[in-house]
Parts: C-alpha cells; sequence; structure tokens
C-alpha cells in the first residue's frame, strides 16, 4: 500500500494490507515468529502478539503449536483492544490513558540494533526520546538472556517445524518456495533430545528473563531492524532472501521465544515499527501503556 514495489511483510501481510487499503476495519493475523507484528509495522499499523495459549488455535493451522499465537492487525490501539476482547471471549474493560511519568520502561541494548537501518534506528530514538520527555523513566541495559533466547531458537523452531510438516514437505518438495523449504529441512539433522534439552532449557530461561525485568512496565525495540525489501530481488536471489528473512524477524522472534506479549505501533517514519513488550497475559496493561504512548 506504501510502495507496491516493496514486501508487504510475509505470513500475515495480506491481513495487514486489507486493514492498510481500508478492505476492512480490521483483521487477525498468527504470529511464530513475528508474522502479525511486521505486517503490521511495514504497513504502518498496529499488530498485537498476544500471550502463547491466551487464544484458542483450534481450527488454525498450525506451524510450531509451541509458539503459534493470533493476535489483530488494525489502525488503532482501541481496535486491536475490541478486537482481542472478541477473540478472546473476555468480561470488557475500558483501556484507560495513563500518566507517562507512572511509567519505567526498558530498551535491552544487545542485538535488536545490531545491523539496523539508519532511518529506523532515528524513528527508534526519536520516539524514546518523546516518551522521556513525557516524563516517563526509561532505562537501558544489556540482558545475557536475549541471546541465549535467539540462539535456542535455531534449534526449537525449526525441529519443531520439520517434525509437524516433513511428510508434506518430502511429499511435494517441488510446492515450496525453496529458501523456506530448506529452512524446514534444516530440522531435520537436529537430533529429539536436542529438541527436548533445548525446549527446557527455554522454560527455564523464561524465569530468569521475567525476574531480571520485574519493575518495569515495558520493554522497548524497533519492530524490525530494516525496512521492507524489493519483492523482484526476494525472489530472484535466494541467498539475499534469507538473510533479509532473518533478520526481519530477529527482534520480533525474542517475544515468541520468551512467551511474551507484544505490541507494535506506528511511529512518524514509514515502515518503522516501535515494539513494546510486556510478561505473559498483559496484554490489557501493555495496549493501556501502547494508547498513552
Amino acid at each position: 500500500p506504501i510502495n507496491e514495489k516493496l514486501v508487504s511483510g510475509g505470513s500475515s501481510s495480506g491481513s495487514a494490507v486489507s486493514v492498510s487499503r481500508n478492505y476492512c476495519l480490521a483483521s487477525i493475523g498468527s504470529d511464530t515468529g513475528g508474522s502479525v507484528r511486521i505486517p503490521a509495522a511495514w504497513n504502518n499499523l498496529v499488530g498485537l502478539k498476544t500471550t502463547h495459549g491466551v487464544i484458542d488455535l483450534t481450527g488454525v493451522l498450525k506451524l510450531c503449536p509451541n509458539f503459534d499465537t493470533l493476535g489483530p492487525i488494525c489502525k488503532t490501539v482501541e481496535d486491536a483492544h475490541l478486537l482481542f476482547n472478541a477473540m478472546t471471549n473476555g468480561s470488557f474493560q475500558k483501556l484507560r490513558r495513563l500518566k507517562p511519568e507512572n511509567f519505567r520502561l526498558l530498551v535491552i541494548k544487545n542485538m535488536f540494533f545490531e545491523d539496523i537501518d539508519s532511518e529506523i534506528k532515528d524513528s527508534f530514538n526519536n520516539a524514546v526520546e518523546k516518551i522521556i520527555k513525557s516524563g516517563a523513566t526509561v532505562e537501558f541495559r544489556k540482558l545475557e538472556e536475549i541471546d541465549i533466547a535467539f540462539e535456542i531458537s535455531k534449534t526449537v523452531f525449526p525441529a519443531e517445524a520439520y517434525g509437524i510438516w516433513h511428510q508434506e514437505i518430502e511429499g511435494n518438495p517441488d510446492k515450496m518456495f525453496v529458501p523456506i523449504r530448506e529452512r524446514f529441512r534444516s530440522g531435520q539433522e537436529i537430533l529429539a533430545h536436542d529438541y527436548i534439552f533445548s525446549l527446557y532449557k527455554l522454560f527455564d530461561l523464561r524465569v530468569r528473563f521475567l525476574q531480571k525485568v520485574m519493575g518495569f512496565d515495558a520493554i522497548l525495540a524497533p519492530t524490525s531492524p530494516i525496512k521492507p525489501p524489493c519483492i523482484t530481488k526476494l525472489l530472484n536471489d535466494h541467498e539475499f532472501f534469507t538473510e533479509r528473512n532473518l533478520l526481519t524477524l530477529r527482534n520480533t522472534r525474542i517475544a515468541n521465544s520468551l512467551n511474551l506479549c507484544a505490541l507494535t505501533l506506528p511511529t512518524e517514519t514509514d515502515f518503522s515499527g516501535l515494539m513494546l513488550m510486556g510478561r505473559p497475559n498483559s496484554e490489557f496493561e501493555l495496549m493501556s501503556i501502547g494508547l498513552s504512548i
């Protein structure tokens, strides 16, 4: 919708484009590694990645059942809240605007900013500066759990995806886009005991991470470190596709690995989402912060 030569965000991009082009008021996406938040960010929309298990996945085509989530893609935080309530069948609470001076926010300096596009970085810094000027407290830290979670994800995601889909893939390998097929096939070599060990290591890591961020209302990060690439180059250059695809999902995947809820907000710069991450099952609180921002 913004530039037809650029990719619109991957897995749930149709959902995001439908909202951006006013075909519908809101839409639903699935998010296993970022597929609600990336299309939302690249279409200048609001996207909510929910806590795993909060929304029933019955009838959903699952990719990695331990990480798959559903969430709304909308133009406003208020709309995301309304759709989230409908999807969870929850008791409705009206979002409230909070006083920024009560916010204590965290920016984790680890890999979220590696290889980042200069415009994305400037947009993020401008957003954080405005949040600080509004009265909020923003702290900057490095946390090793972020890097560990990213490394573990290289084992558990492909192992689970290939375990679920190997019969369909190997039954019709030519039907699959080559870089994605090979990504799935990387799970072929991962041993069952390595997958189980890594999964339980991840569960322990989640507890440690939540202990370290206790007292913070939300974590801030750029939704994606890069802007959307050219469609033609992605289709014609498989190495470029793989490199861009992995980099695109690097920041968002952390919330899936650590089972956080996460909200992406549009900024003043096209394609540059501001991501807020919160504790599991704190969607209402996170959207209230997002509304205030």
